[in-house]
């Protein structure tokens, strides 16, 4: 069975767990009908452009609640994504999921917003942001700890790479993608980060050759603690203010 498609490697690529906290004051949650299942989506804000998060593994929706302020600081709304079996989210993840999702979520949060979408991805979030990044309604791009390595990916998830068909490399290599980005591009990544190097961040940006890019390398931090930091919102903020 395809790495795009394997429901086994729940527990070895996916951690989903639930989510019980209310939505807090000033958020709204939604929820997206993606074929067979719905995705639970949180947007915080009422005005301005959305930044649509896909966060992280292990992550859900309200963890992200504490960073609502900072996104509205900047004048954006800020909206995050549970992924399959994730939060409130039905279905079963999977690779394919994942990316197919992406493109209908994005389309439900550029209707939404009225406007251009700026999407933002965390670690495994990155191949959901790189698989939309080169959508029109895509205002700028953001992905923190993000990865480009689909070996260094499969051998994460105890698979072995020479084991992967061409085809299913081609649609999870975020290479492609990444080159036929034109919006704003800025990475986040930590120096130490033991998880997925910095290199993969460096390989990133060598592969956008048509937009304004930049590499936020946070000293001293890992993979997830990046945005404890404050060099991340030192990077961050002045990104988003230049998108006003």
């Amino acid at each position: 069975m395809s790495l795009l498609d394997r429901e086994d490697l729940v527990g070895s690529l996916f951690f989903p767990r639930a989510d019980a906290r209310a939505c807090p004051a000033g958020a709204r949650d939604h929820m997206v009908d993606v074929r067979g299942a719905t995705l639970h989506l949180r947007v915080h804000g009422d005005r301005g452009p959305i930044v649509l998060l896909f966060h992280g593994n292990g992550e859900i929706v309200s963890d992200w609640d504490g960073a609502a302020p900072s996104f509205l600081a900047r004048g954006a709304r800020f909206g995050v994504l549970d992924y399959r079996a994730y939060g409130r989210s039905t279905g079963t993840p999977t690779m394919r999921a994942v990316l197919d999702d992406a493109w209908t979520v994005l389309a439900y949060v550029h209707a939404l917003a009225g406007s251009t979408v700026i999407v933002m991805g965390r670690s495994l979030g990155s191949a959901a942001a790189w698989e939309v990044a080169s959508a029109s309604c895509v205002r700028a791009v953001i992905v923190d700890s993000g990865f480009t390595s689909v070996d260094a990916f499969a051998r994460r998830r105890g698979v072995d790479p020479t084991t992967l068909e061409v085809s299913e490399r081609a649609r999870l290599d975020p290479i492609a993608k990444i080159a036929r980005v034109t919006a704003p591009t800025l990475l986040l990544h930590g120096e130490d980060d033991s998880v997925i190097v910095h290199g993969e961040a460096e390989r990133a940006l060598a592969s956008i050759p048509h937009a304004r890019k930049s590499l936020a390398t946070i000293a001293g931090r890992g993979h997830n603690d990046l945005a404890m930091d404050p060099a991340y919102w030192r990077a961050l903020g002045p990104f988003l203010d230049a998108l006003r």
